[in-house]
């Protein structure tokens, strides 16, 4: 089965790949459904390095007292050169975001992050997935309750998609409060 998300595209839904944009369903909201699909959304697709265990070597050394490249810096140009998504790979994406009707595509200047504005039910067409509201503190928040796709053909530079969800961030990693903590006001921990 296939399914055409513009007069341009059409994607073979067996050719699906997951990004790192896992499902979230949040415990203890109020799964309202799904969300009006005229509804705006700021995404941003994220792109994977290349070369990590290069760079990973590289900051090794430039962390490294002692070492002869200790306190020496790798400069944005030369950084996009060697561990950035090519621009080829990069445009792929874009590609793909124009295709869907995404608008305002920006690529950032390091090739990591393609920035687009567009509604939920391109969102939901070209990345595969459900958006649905939930009540969350008497607010209104979004959340894809099935994990983000790409086509396979773009699978390989993207990392995933931000902006599906809208969860407070405090929800999203709760820290650990002890009870002495959670006994003082709004359990800051402070007197």
């Amino acid at each position: 089965a296939s399914v055409t998300h513009s007069a341009t595209t059409t994607v073979n839904l067996a050719t699906w790949a997951t990004t790192d944009a896992k499902a979230f369903v949040p415990s203890g909201m109020s799964d309202m459904g799904a969300t009006d699909g005229a509804k705006v959304l700021n995404l941003m697709v994220t792109l994977k390095l290349r070369n990590r265990a290069a760079l990973d070597s590289t900051f090794q050394h430039l962390t490294t007292v002692g070492d002869p490249l200790y306190k020496h810096y790798v400069t944005p140009k030369q950084f996009a050169e060697a561990y950035a998504p090519s621009m080829g790979q990069a445009s792929a994406v874009i590609d793909y975001l124009h295709d869907q009707g995404f608008t305002r595509i920006e690529l950032t200047p390091n090739r990591t992050q393609i920035r687009v504005l567009g509604t939920v039910a391109q969102a939901e067409a070209a990345f595969n997935t459900r958006i649905h509201r939930f009540s969350y503190q008497g607010q209104d928040v979004l959340a894809n309750v099935a994990a983000a796709q790409v086509p396979a053909t773009i699978a390989g530079p993207v990392l995933g998609v931000v902006g599906l969800n809208t969860v407070p961030a405090v929800f999203l990693h709760p820290r650990h409060v002890t009870k002495a903590a959670a006994a003082t006001p709004a359990g800051t921990g402070l007197p």
